[in-house]
């Protein structure tokens, strides 16, 4: 089954939860609210966006000036669909 990665600012994720439980419920989804205390979320992100096949862009203010967001996970999902 194709995985949907979820690229979001922490302050969305409420949003993020309703959106997965109410749009993509018969999904693989993979957002933030997934990773577990004492995981290393880098790592977790980059598996993530390794493994999934979509992924969609929850786009606020907060996005955008997340340099987490703009300089780790961006790059690593447009490197994943190049490939």
């Amino acid at each position: 089954m194709s995985k949907i990665f979820i690229s979001h600012e922490r302050n969305d994720q409420k949003f993020v939860l309703s959106f997965k439980e109410k749009v993509l419920q018969n999904f693989n989804v993979w957002s933030m609210s997934d990773i577990r205390a004492g995981d290393n979320f880098e790592e977790k992100i980059k598996i993530n966006i390794e493994e999934s096949t979509s992924a969609i862009l929850i786009l606020t203010p907060e996005f955008f000036s997340s340099s987490y967001i703009m300089n780790k996970e961006l790059p690593l999902l447009l490197e994943n669909q190049q490939n």
